[in-house]
Formats: C-alpha cells, sequence, structure tokens
C-alpha cells in the first residue's frame, strides 16, 4: 500500500544512534522476515523483504555490528508475479552464531530477548522494526488500522507487552498462518507512528483524518436536519388534516380565540416550526405553548372522530 511504503521510507532513512538501538532493530527486521536455511556449510539466516529502502537499512545494520558476512539477491516474490524481493543472506559462522543469540533468533519460541528491550529507546527500535519487517498501515481514508505480523505466539505475545509498555494498547488476532498484533483507534496509531518516529506520517495521517471527521461530523448534521425536516413535515400534515376536518365540523366560530388563532396560523404556514409559528402569534407564544395548542386540537378532532362525528 502507497501509505504504508511512504512510511517504511521514512523509518528506514533513519539510523541508531546508540548501539543497543542498533542491535534491538536489527533483531526486529531480522526476526519479523528472517528464516534458517539449511546449506551445504550449516544453517544461512534468509531474509526477504520488496522494501529496497529497508534492504538497504539491514546491510548498514550489517555492516555497523561487524563479523557477520552476506551476500544480497534480487528474485521475483514467491506470492505476486512481477514484484521483485530483495533477498539478504547471512551466512554461516561466529558472526551469525553470535547474533542470533543476541537477538534471540536462535530461540524465537521464548518470544522477544528481554536484553534487546530493556529501555525505552530500544522497545521503540524494536517497534519500528517490527513495523518496516512485516507492518502496514491502512489508508486513513479507508479505514483505521496499523498491524504488524508475528510468525509465533511468543513472539506476538512480546510484542503486545512492549507496545502497552509504550502507551499502546496493542491487540492479537490469528490470520492464516501467522498472528497479526493491532491497533484501530486513530489515536492509537498516530502515537505508534510517533514512537517509531515517522513524524511526516503522522502529520499526513492526522490531516487526513481531520479532513475524515470534519467530512463525517457535516454528514451527521445534513442526516440530523434532513431527518428532522422529515418529522416537522409528516407533523404538520397530520395536523393540517385534523384541523381541517375540526373546522369543518364546529367552524372557526365554535373554538376558543387561542386555539382558533394557532389553527389559522398551521393551516397558512404548513411548513413553520413551533417556534416560528409562535413568533408569528400575537401576542407572540413559546414553543411549548404553540405544541400543547395544537395538541389540543389534535385531540378535539380525535374525539369527534371516535364519535362518527367527523
Amino acid at each position: 500500500m502507497p501509505f504504508s511504503r511512504d512510511i517504511k521510507d521514512e523509518l528506514a532513512r533513519l539510523f541508531p544512534e546508540k548501539a543497543c538501538c542498533r542491535l534491538s532493530l536489527l533483531a526486529a527486521l531480522a526476526g519479523g522476515e528472517g528464516r534458517f536455511v539449511a546449506g551445504a556449510r550449516g544453517q544461512t539466516l534468509e531474509i526477504r523483504m520488496q522494501n529496497l529502502a529497508v534492504a538497504r537499512l539491514l546491510l548498514r545494520l550489517l555492516k555497523e555490528l561487524g563479523g557477520v558476512p552476506s551476500m544480497w539477491e534480487i528474485r521475483e516474490s514467491r506470492h505476486f508475479r512481477k514484484v521483485k524481493e530483495f533477498v539478504i543472506h547471512l551466512l554461516p559462522g561466529e558472526g551469525l552464531e553470535r547474533l542470533a543469540r543476541q537477538s534471540g533468533l536462535a530461540s524465537p519460541d521464548k518470544g522477544i530477548h528481554p536484553a534487546l528491550v530493556r529501555n525505552k529507546c530500544c522497545r521503540r527500535h524494536f517497534l519500528r522494526g517490527s513495523f518496516l519487517a512485516a507492518g502496514s498501515v491502512s489508508p486513513p481514508e479507508r479505514s483505521y488500522h496499523l498491524e504488524l505480523v508475528e510468525r509465533s505466539t511468543a513472539r506476538a505475545e512480546s510484542l503486545i507487552a512492549l507496545m502497552q509498555s509504550l502507551g499502546l494498547p496493542a491487540r492479537m488476532t490469528a490470520r492464516a498462518h501467522n498472528l497479526c498484533v493491532y491497533l484501530k483507534k486513530a489515536d492509537d496509531i498516530a502515537g505508534a507512528l510517533n514512537l517509531m518516529g515517522a513524524t511526516q506520517g503522522q502529520l499526513r495521517f492526522e490531516d487526513i483524518r481531520a479532513v475524515k471527521d470534519t467530512k463525517n461530523d457535516v454528514h451527521r448534521l445534513v442526516n440530523c436536519e434532513a431527518a428532522n425536516l422529515a418529522k416537522t413535515t409528516n407533523t404538520s400534515v397530520r395536523q393540517v388534516k385534523l384541523i381541517q376536518l375540526l373546522l369543518r365540523r364546529l367552524g372557526g366560530e365554535g373554538l376558543p380565540e387561542g386555539l382558533r388563532e394557532v389553527a389559522r396560523l398551521r393551516l397558512k404556514h404548513r411548513q413553520a416550526s413551533l417556534r416560528e409559528l409562535g413568533a408569528l402569534a400575537k401576542p407572540p407564544l413559546s414553543k411549548s405553548s404553540v405544541s400543547k395548542r395544537l395538541a389540543l386540537l389534535e385531540e378535539m378532532a380525535r374525539k369527534l372522530q371516535e364519535k362518527g362525528t367527523l
């Protein structure tokens, strides 16, 4: 999705200053899309991604870490034809073994390694890496939804705990063979973008959200006004019908002066509201007074109908 891609491009340009944060970011990237593959010289860690900027970030992190030989290639996506994937291979050796221990990749069923998320800054970078590896944000014009895909229950539960420690009320749901950790509220998604460092993405999200909320408010107001108008019209039609029947039976002189004036105003101003009818009366009447007099006229007409005299 273009919105997610733009946010990932922005996040991929940010490089952590602290070594602990770089390791947390690398562990999240490798853990989200990395898979160990058996080879002639041992197990190779294969990491696939479709975003070139994220692939470059991963290679830079590996270079900064040092001691982890790697190679990369471009392949056709396994799921979408004509979509290219950037595949990075971390080759067997002491460097990969050390990285696997430090990042928790050697034991994914145990969740996120506690040392990676001890500090708040590291938790923020781990969240960013999880999003870059297997995350997405729905365009806010359509819906509010941010999700991070994890392959193991332990990793998903650890990620939920991490997000909750940052004030994000994440939840989890199963989808196919994966688990999705997600946020559904606009405020929470905006907060997550801010924590990850997607400043431009957050501003764009908030702008679209403000326009969307304004449109929704206008639609609700229009619908409310239309409903009120329909209600007023239906009430007026009913009142006019009953007043006409009443006048044919009793005549204008057969009604008290106060009721006669309100009946005359209703017949003359059929689309007017109760407040507007009250303003036309001489002397002016309150809305409640007009309502009571019209109700009395309707009651008189119904009683005559029940007696069969109308």
